[in-house]
């Protein structure tokens, strides 16, 4: 069970509790107590991807897909690859957690492992100074396409250091572009 949180970092995870299935594949975990709720539900087994449903609870049952090896190119404004830079797979809004990294090549190509692309959600999201996500980078991927392409804008990076009101240096505070859900955000 998972609560949306309104700075999510990259490559962090978080949950609010979690449940282990039982021989014959059932969970059961108590939510009704859990102050504020959570947002997501995702569930992980060995052999299949990541699955997430946001929202309500779903069926009694619930379809698993093999985990697949999803393959994504990164792309800036003029059709150049990315190098060198991370990726997250968001599979709720941009207020939940990463559930699959990875890094491209000097191509721009990095591989999402073991991940299910039939997720209704399955957003990318790189991370890199110098680039912003002109939109979500979907995954719309099935075995044997060419790598799913996300295109990011030129973006400029900021820094600086937060002081608080007696001028001294701020930690551990959130800094970031509030207008976009997913960031990008850091931490002092």
């Amino acid at each position: 069970l998972i609560e949306a949180r309104r700075t999510p970092l990259p490559r962090e995870f978080w949950s609010r509790r979690a449940a282990t299935s039982d021989q014959e594949g059932w969970i059961r975990v108590r939510s009704d107590d859990i102050k504020g709720g959570f947002h997501m539900l995702l569930l992980r087994a060995k052999g299949y991807g990541a699955s997430a449903v946001s929202g309500a609870v779903p069926s009694l049952v619930w379809a698993l897909s093999p985990a697949q090896d999803v393959p994504v190119s990164l792309r800036d404004w003029q059709e150049r690859p990315v190098a060198d830079t991370r990726i997250g797979l968001c599979l709720g809004s941009g207020n939940t957690p990463d559930v699959g990294h990875a890094t491209t090549d000097a191509n721009g190509n990095a591989v999402l492992v073991g991940i299910d692309p039939n997720n209704p959600v399955a957003d990318v999201y790189p991370s890199s100074p110098g680039l912003s996500l002109t939109d979500y980078g979907r995954i719309d991927w099935v075995p044997g396409d060419h790598p799913t392409v996300v295109t990011v804008a030129q973006g400029h990076r900021v820094e600086g250091v937060l002081l608080d009101k007696d001028g001294k240096p701020f930690a551990g505070a959130f800094v970031g572009a509030p207008q976009v859900v997913r960031g990008p955000w850091a931490k002092t």
